[in-house]
């Protein structure tokens, strides 16, 4: 019952954002993302998400990265497969709503050295995530989590939680998260 009244918590956190920070908080993610990339030589995919109201669009500035990206699809049976995603791709809303790109683009699975951004409606400072609670990334992480040359969180500043999160036996930490020129 401690998850979803976090989850409401943050939920109301999210709501609170106005759209000018949401865009650059975004924006300085996804500029922090593509430095880290460089900085790691970075040369493979990048397994990202399509963003619902209240998560760091970083799609959007990443349309154009050079980097090739997946984008997931969510199945009915509580998992998701990622897919071949380009800019000139329309994406159309799957389950929950979520925009996904057509059941027919190719499917990837991880590679060794490629990289994972996860959404959250929040993180701590051990990198744990609090979701919606339907796992998806979990199980997801599970099955690939050792090919990732890191996996980052994206929630914008307000998001990270200053007290310990919640967790489970099954709940993955990313490795940092995404920042923003905002100290919190």
């Amino acid at each position: 019952m401690e998850k979803d009244s976090l989850r409401e918590r943050f939920i109301k956190i999210r709501a609170s954002i106005e759209a000018g920070s949401e865009r650059v908080w975004s924006k300085q993610m996804a500029e922090y993302l593509l430095v880290e990339l460089s900085r790691r030589s970075f040369n493979g995919t990048l397994f990202l998400y399509s963003a619902i109201k209240g998560e760091p669009d970083l799609l959007s500035h990443l349309r154009e990265c050079g980097h090739r990206i997946a984008l997931p699809r969510a199945k009915a049976s509580g998992v998701m497969d990622f897919h071949l995603w380009s800019p000139n791709q329309n994406l159309n809303p799957g389950k929950f709503g979520i925009k996904e790109p057509h059941p027919f683009e190719p499917m990837l699975l991880p590679a060794q050295g490629d990289v994972a951004i996860v959404p959250a409606l929040a993180i701590d400072s051990e990198g744990y995530r609090l979701g919606w609670g339907a796992g998806y990334y979990d199980r997801w992480l599970t099955s690939h989590r050792p090919k990732f040359l890191f996996v980052a969180g994206a929630v914008f500043p307000p998001c990270i939680s200053r007290d310990p999160l919640p967790r489970d036996s099954h709940d993955i930490a990313v490795d940092f998260c995404l920042k923003t020129d905002r100290c919190v």
